[in-house]
């Protein structure tokens, strides 16, 4: 039976994704106030074009590939009925070095927008109404835990007030070039 047939979607997308998980050597981050996104279409959760400021670039992240997960919780407050989302991307950098702590000092007091591609070749946005800041950080030098495993989320008085949704700029090898780009000083 073709999980299409209740939703009215087109059968060879309407299942979901041909792969899970995310790709972790594929992440970029961008400070948010350094960023803007084209509209997002209501009906596919799609935006087509991306701006980074004159100066700014985005930042690419690479995380073990064990434990690296993106999640995202929704609450509605029962006095006003607004909702709210609340992304959490935790990813873990393999040993204890300067490098490694020089990058998680990095992520401190940022306010952080995340671009992450997933192993089917989606671009998926996270952060961009309120931002993500590095929430939790954790180092361990035993085997199962070695290294730094990093939390960034939104703030409990500043969540987000839409879902993550996805980059589509024509297509997955167009997206992908353009976010090479973005990667260089933007003049």
């Amino acid at each position: 039976m073709a999980c299409s047939l209740t939703s009215g979607r087109d059968p060879i997308s309407g299942c979901g994704a041909t792969k899970a998980g995310l790709d972790e050597l594929k992440l970029r981050l961008i400070d948010r106030s350094k960023v803007t996104f084209g509209a997002i279409n209501t009906a596919t959760g799609v935006s087509t074009t991306v701006t980074v400021a004159v100066g700014a670039q985005l930042w690419p992240f690479a995380f073990d590939s064990r434990g690296f997960s993106y999640s995202e919780e929704m609450t509605t407050d029962a006095n006003t009925g607004a909702q709210t989302h609340k992304p959490v991307l935790t990813g873990r950098l393999i040993g204890l070095s300067g490098q490694n702590r020089a990058d998680v000092e990095k992520l401190k007091g940022t306010n952080l927008v995340a671009i992450q591609r997933t192993k089917a070749g989606k671009y998926l946005v996270f952060g961009r109404t309120a931002g993500l800041t590095l929430d939790t950080n954790t180092a361990g030098s035993a085997a199962e835990n070695l290294g730094e495993v990093l939390t960034l989320s939104t703030t409990e008085d500043n969540p987000e007030s839409e879902k993550y949704f996805e980059l589509l700029i024509t297509s997955e090898a167009a997206t992908e070039a353009a976010l090479v780009l973005l990667e260089e000083v933007q003049v």
